[in-house]
């Protein structure tokens, strides 16, 4: 792409928007949800920011080097050259975002995605929020398997596509892998493609440290999790911000991967000691599984009073890693009540769910306060985890406008 002229001119009411000016087009461009500020470099160069995901219409100029683009605010006119993440063009020459694995990997914070999954989840049970069910499938080989996962909301529409391949850490590569496609809202074209492995495990964890930051004690210190790998270092960073623990309790099965893992949540600051699952559950304030069990990891009687219990590996028909009678004796909340007892934990429930004798409370609803979450210190609360696409959705547009501030 050749330099454009830049003129700024006078902002509108809502939102802002671009007047591309070709030889033979004059077309309006208005991104909807993100407004940003253009920002000028220590050359005097100025850059255009703008999200063609969520235009009205695309431009393409029939003469670019003729092209005038003018955008909101007071009178200026500079040179301008091509955005650096305007850095993919679709074979019909219409422009789109791409964000890969390193550039969202080292946009994504703990604190991003606290606040993009926490919006998910209250997005989750308004009218304005759509999750559509999961598709689960397999590869040639029976051991590599990806999900799809869809939703929408008013400003985002899109999808997840997760992969586990069982082979890739001979490859040098992990065996987790996500890409968040984001659709044009007006059009339905491509808008965005997010290349999201890494921010998989932030949104994961992230929507766990949110609902217990409603749900645990507030004096919760000892955190036991089961399982080591990927995704538990996350857990623990993101459970760590927002309650005092000081010890983390592992449950896995000897390794060195086991070990290599309590030695990492070591050098955070924490003590950390790999322990029999009994003494682990029978200290904890807090219980996360993350594993793909298929049975109860353990003993619905070795849960103390007050604790909270996390179910985040149960994401698929047939997973199941809660003791049924811990459930019938525990507060329950979910992400997305038709997921959970779809593919979640509570799939385990449904039938007594679905005749009223369980219920579950959707934890966007506690965020909301129309609902309550913690009661008293003595409960038992579960929080089952299973991942919607609104999380990925709304990650996606937070690392979009953490890669515009930028």
């Amino acid at each position: 792409m050749p330099d454009f002229e830049f003129r700024q001119i006078e902002r509108p009411a809502r939102g802002f928007s671009c007047v591309f000016e070709g030889h033979s087009e004059l077309r309006s461009f208005r991104p909807g949800s993100i407004e940003t500020e253009p920002r000028v470099a220590s050359d005097g160069r100025t850059s255009l920011l703008f999200c063609p995901f969520n235009s009205a219409e695309t431009f393409v100029p029939s003469r670019p080097s003729a092209c005038r683009i003018a955008h909101v605010e007071r009178e200026i006119v500079r040179r301008l050259a091509p955005p650096a993440w305007l850095e993919r063009q679709t074979s019909r020459g219409i422009w789109m975002i791409y964000i890969s694995e390193e550039e969202s990997a080292a946009l994504v914070t703990h604190d991003l995605a606290f606040e993009a999954a926490q919006a998910a989840l209250v997005a989750a049970t308004s009218p304005q929020g759509r999750v559509f069910p999961a598709i689960l499938g397999r590869a040639r080989e029976v051991s590599n398997t990806f999900s799809i996962k869809a939703g929408s909301s008013d400003d985002l529409t899109g999808v997840k596509i997760g992969s586990f391949w069982s082979g890739n850490p001979a490859r040098g590569l992990p065996r987790h892998n996500s890409t968040i496609v984001l659709l044009d809202q007006q059009t339905g074209r491509l808008g965005a493609v997010i290349e999201a492995g890494k921010v998989n495990a932030y949104r994961t964890a992230a929507a766990d440290a949110v609902a217990a930051d409603l749900l645990a004690r507030r004096n919760a210190k000892v955190l036991t999790i089961f399982g080591a790998g990927n995704q538990a270092s996350f857990e623990v960073t993101a459970l760590a911000r927002i309650r005092p623990i000081e010890t983390v309790l592992v449950v896995a099965r000897p390794s060195p991967r086991r070990d290599a893992f309590v030695n990492r949540i070591g050098e955070l600051g924490l003590a950390a000691h790999a322990v029999s699952v009994e003494e682990a559950v029978r200290a904890a304030d807090i219980v996360v599984t993350a594993t793909p069990s298929r049975e109860p990891l353990f003993d619905a009687a070795w849960v103390k009073p007050g604790t909270h219990v996390v179910s985040m590996g149960s994401d698929a028909a047939g997973k199941h890693e809660l003791p049924s009678d811990l459930l019938s004796k525990a507060s329950l909340f979910c992400d997305l009540l038709s997921q959970s007892v779809q593919i979640g934990e509570f799939q385990h429930l449904r039938d007594a769910i679905d005749a009223g004798l369980l219920a579950v409370t959707p934890i966007g609803d506690v965020i909301e306060k129309r609902a309550p979450g913690r009661r008293f210190e003595d409960e038992i609360t579960v929080f089952d985890s299973s991942g919607i696409s609104l999380q990925d959705l709304y990650m996606a547009g937070a690392l979009i406008r953490a890669k515009l501030r930028r």
